[in-house]
C-alpha cells in the first residue's frame, strides 16, 4: 500500500480486495485520513478490523516519520471475561479505561516521530459509560497530551459499531471509504443497515462466482 503523510494528513492506497482478489471488501482504495479520533463504523464483517489492520501493517514495516501503536483492551478483555463476580467487573473495567489512557501517555513520552497513530479494535464489549469515559479522556487528556508534547497532531482510529463512540467523533464508513455525517441515531442504524446489504450482496456475488467454477 502506498503511503503518504502530508500536512498532517494521512493518504493510503487500501487493497479494495484485501483477501482472495475475489471478494470486493472495500468500494473506495484511495482513502484520507484527518486528526483525532476516526470512527470506523459498519456492520460485523464489514472490514473494519482489516482496515485497521492494514494500515497499522504498512505502518510497522515501513518508515514514514510516524509511529503506531495497538490497544491494549483484546488483552484486556480477556482478563475482564474470566472475572466471576458482578463487582470485580465493574471495578475492573475502570481500571481497564484508566490503563489504555496511562498506555496511551507513555507510548507519546517514548516515540521519536512527530507524529502518532494510536489503533483501537474490539472496543465494542464496554460498558457504555466506560466507552464514554474513554472517549472523553481522548478528548481531553491524550489528544491535548499529544499537542503539548510533540506540538503535533494524533490519529486515533477506532473500529466500532456503538453509537455512543461515534456520537461526537469522525464517522468514517469502511466500506464507503469516506468521512460521513451522523448527527443522530437514526442517521447511524441506516448507515450500518446500509453496509449490511452491501455485505450481503457481496457475498452472494462472491458465492455465485465460486458454484460458478467447474468443480
Amino acid at each position: 500500500m502506498d503511503f503518504k503523510l502530508i500536512d498532517n494528513i494521512i493518504r493510503f492506497k487500501l487493497p479494495r480486495h484485501p483477501y482472495d482478489g475475489r471478494h470486493q471488501l472495500y468500494k473506495k482504495s484511495d482513502i484520507t485520513l484527518i486528526p483525532g479520533i476516526t470512527t470506523i463504523i459498519g456492520c460485523n464483517g464489514s472490514g473494519k478490523s482489516t482496515f485497521v489492520e492494514l494500515l497499522a501493517k504498512v505502518i510497522s514495516t515501513n518508515t514514514y516519520g510516524v509511529s503506531a501503536v495497538r490497544s491494549n483492551l483484546i488483552d484486556s478483555k480477556r482478563f475482564f471475561e474470566s472475572a466471576d463476580r458482578a463487582q470485580k467487573r465493574i471495578t475492573e473495567l475502570d481500571k481497564i479505561v484508566n490503563r489504555e489512557i496511562k498506555s496511551m501517555m507513555e507510548w507519546i513520552d517514548l516515540f521519536h516521530f512527530k507524529t502518532g497513530v494510536s489503533i483501537i479494535d474490539d472496543i465494542d464489549w464496554l460498558s457504555v459509560d466506560n466507552m464514554l469515559k474513554l472517549k472523553y479522556e481522548l478528548n481531553h487528556t491524550v489528544i491535548p497530551y499529544m499537542r503539548k508534547k510533540k506540538h503535533s497532531e494524533i490519529f486515533i482510529l477506532i473500529a466500532t459499531n456503538r453509537y455512543e463512540m461515534c456520537e461526537g467523533t469522525h464517522p468514517f464508513s469502511v466500506q464507503d471509504g469516506n468521512y460521513i455525517d451522523i448527527p443522530d441515531y437514526d442517521t447511524y442504524k441506516k448507515t450500518i443497515l446500509k453496509t449490511r446489504r452491501y455485505c450481503d450482496r457481496k457475498i452472494k456475488q462472491y458465492h455465485d462466482v465460486i458454484n460458478s467454477v467447474p468443480q
